[in-house]
């Protein structure tokens, strides 16, 4: 093992088409916070060191909603594995500059396929080729225009609709990469591939092969990385990100599934270590409280921060217009709704509900700001949720009392009041303002 220079990686990084997150050099030289990426490097050992096995060998997988910090989690355990002994880490996504296209759907063009035949030929093209970029340090599309000139000699009359020679084409790459880093010396006696945002190839050729998609694709490669040895002389292990459970694998094929949770941000840390106000923390520690459930918030707020508010000078009106700014950029990205009042109400209560196909849709949208650590069949969660992004949602949403309450936090809370009164009365309005979420609530109910 060797230590990495953290300031020039993230600069080769950056000025590589390699990086699975937007804005490297920004992204990645703020610390990341309440996250021990250490303690998890030793779990995603663990399960590497485990024996290949078609169920019983684990997948790690952290599930949460956009701009929930799955793919900064992604960097961080790469930039670990890269200074352990005897390591190969693969980071791939189909977001960001390898994101999924319409170019993935053409691996077996001009061919009299079926639907889901066609979807599994071209998934593991889609993994290859992401594989190959990040080995290669080529852009997709080029690495795209390459491996189609090979492609055109492969007999996909031979492959199956389970995809078991897509997944010994994964295997064929895996140890193409293997025997080219050790071809320069390097000691190499396991490999970790990092697959970000899984659920979106799975949501895309839904739509490009309409009519086809009970396959589980992913499954093809878990069953590369994890069903069998690769080499004899070579371990492997797999992390996956996704915005829902489904591409994970424990429910579909009963696969054991470690989890990687991430945690609530610490409103301290945010402003101690992120917006670097230690003389205005408590005019910032409301704000960071109430925006430390979704971490995209954090980020809109710290980018204000940083062009907007000069260290040392923070007032209640710059705190006051710095929540405007992030509510508008908000509902820009996230387009917020209003949700049922049965999972408002969970939500304000901390009930426990079904991890249904609404709550999933809510996990998946950031309403809901779970990391969801249970993937069988009926699960459940206690949701937790942004108030800041709900309010924003109830902007534009109906008459129910209740999104009227919700309405009231950004104009009262965050704009007018802060201009007049002390922070004794802004937490007394607060501690009404939820109180009465509460009692409407309430009585709804009955």
């Amino acid at each position: 093992p060797r230590p990495i220079d953290r300031q020039k990686y993230v600069g080769a990084l950056a000025a590589s088409p390699m990086a699975i997150i937007d804005e490297p050099a920004q992204r990645l030289s703020l610390p990341l916070l309440s996250f021990d990426t250490k303690k998890e490097l030793i779990k995603v050992l663990g399960t590497v060191k485990a024996k290949a096995s078609e169920r019983a060998k684990p997948v790690n997988a952290v599930v949460r909603g956009t701009g929930g910090g799955k793919t900064r989690v992604l960097e961080e355990l790469r930039f670990e594995l890269l200074q352990t002994a005897g390591v190969l880490p693969l980071a791939i996504t189909y977001n960001s500059g390898m994101a999924i296209s319409p170019a993935d759907s053409d691996w077996a063009s001009g061919l009299d396929l079926s639907p889901t035949l066609e979807a599994v030929h071209c998934y593991p093209f889609t993994v290859v080729s992401r594989l190959a970029c990040s080995l290669y340090g080529l852009d997709h599309s080029a690495m795209y225009m390459r491996l189609k000139t090979v492609v055109q000699g492969f007999r996909f009359e031979e492959w199956d609709a389970q995809g078991t020679i897509g997944a010994e084409l994964i295997r064929g790459f895996i140890i193409h990469a293997v025997e080219k880093v050790r071809a320069k010396g390097i000691d190499v006696n396991a490999v970790v591939v990092l697959a970000d945002e899984v659920y979106a190839v799975q949501q895309s050729f839904r739509t490009w092969f309409k009519g086809s998609m009970s396959q589980d694709l992913t499954s093809i490669l878990r069953s590369a990385m994890l069903s069998d040895k690769v080499l004899d002389d070579l371990d492997a292990g797999l992390v996956l990100s996704s915005l829902v459970p489904s591409p994970i694998g424990e429910t579909s094929s009963g696969r054991t599934v470690e989890a990687v949770k991430l945690p609530p941000l610490d409103p301290e840390e945010i402003v101690d270590c992120w917006w670097e106000c230690p003389a205005d923390k408590d005019k910032l520690i409301a704000t960071a409280a109430a925006l430390s459930d979704l971490p995209r918030a954090v980020e809109f707020a710290h980018d204000y921060i940083v062009e907007h508010i000069p260290k040392g000078e923070v007032s209640m009106e710059s705190v006051a217009e710095l929540m405007k700014h992030v509510m508008g950029r908000l509902k820009a990205r996230y387009e917020p709704e209003m949700i049922s009042p049965k999972q408002f109400r969970a939500v304000v209560f901390q009930e426990r509900i079904a991890l249904d196909l609404d709550a999933i849709k809510s996990v998946m949208d950031s309403t809901f700001t779970n990391s969801i650590s249970r993937f069988k069949e009926h699960s459940t969660i206690v949701p937790s949720a942004s108030l800041v992004l709900l309010s924003a949602g109830a902007q534009d949403s109906g008459d129910d009392d209740y999104a009227a309450i919700l309405r009231e936090l950004p104009d009262r809370l965050f704009v007018e009041k802060l201009k007049t009164v002390d922070d004794g009365e802004v937490l007394e309005w607060a501690l009404a303002w939820w109180l009465r979420l509460r009692l409407e609530l309430m009585a709804n109910e009955k």
